[in-house]
């Protein structure tokens, strides 16, 4: 088992959200929306290799291979109900090239919200997987500064570094076609003050999302989106289709 599912909710609601973590996350971080979705969603999160359960499964070599072993899993999922994938950061990436596959094997998802994350095809000239760890720390901390503390332990440093350092590998290799798209409703939503977003990089998931591609945006930086996740919630409703645009 290179991915797992991992059921956050299961209270019997017609549609299923999912979320695909950031770079070094899992579907933990996500444990505290339970109580606040929409009742239209259960919540499901995709754990990744290294971590969690899957601590000792070597990292994935990059996101189309990442995303093989996502739709794999999803599959029996989306055959049972309507689902909404939600992809923060990296995991918007994941949850792209995931959503692509689905449909190319004739099992469309209800929606895509995007969160956090330029298009596909955006080009970037960041290495911080190459980074030294007191570099990378820094970096992390000061898009998260709840990291920061936890960051600052060498024994937890060597622990989680290794895994966010990998995962920064598979974003900055990774760059899809620009005529890659999917057919599903598709929300990018941003914090307006989110570093790792540009204009330019926001407005090419267009391209990406040619039948319904629609844009929100809520006060903040790059994980004011997990911590208050309002905006996200309603972006979930308009990917099911159940709120207007």
């Amino acid at each position: 088992m290179t991915v797992h599912l991992e059921t956050l909710t299961e209270r019997g609601a017609p549609a299923l959200a999912v979320v695909f973590p950031h770079a070094g996350g899992s579907p933990r971080f996500f444990a505290s929306w339970s109580s606040s979705l929409s009742g239209s969603f259960d919540l499901a999160g995709m754990t990744y290799p290294g971590r969690d359960a899957l601590l000792d499964v070597p990292p994935a070599t990059g996101i189309r291979s990442l995303a093989v072993d996502c739709a794999a899993e999803l599959e029996p999922s989306v055959r049972a109900r309507p689902v909404v994938l939600f992809g923060h950061s990296m995991g918007a990436y994941v949850a792209f090239e995931t959503a692509r596959l689905l449909e190319g094997a004739g099992l469309p998802v209800a929606g895509l919200v995007a969160g956090g994350a330029d298009a596909p095809s955006r080009e970037t000239d960041e290495r911080w997987h190459l980074a030294s760890d007191i570099e990378l720390a820094d970096h992390i901390g000061a898009l998260d500064p709840k990291s920061r503390a936890v960051l600052a332990q060498p024994a937890l440093a060597r622990i989680f570094l290794p895994t966010i350092r990998a995962d920064y590998r598979l974003v900055e290799t990774y760059r899809a076609d620009p005529g890659s798209t999917v057919s599903c409703s598709t929300v990018v939503v941003c914090g307006d003050s989110d570093p790792e977003v540009t204009p330019d990089g926001i407005a090419r998931w267009t391209a990406h999302a040619p039948g319904d591609c629609r844009f929100r945006f809520a006060s903040g930086g790059h994980f004011d989106l997990v911590a208050e996740p309002f905006e996200v919630y309603r972006c979930l409703d308009e990917g099911l289709g159940t709120r207007g645009g």
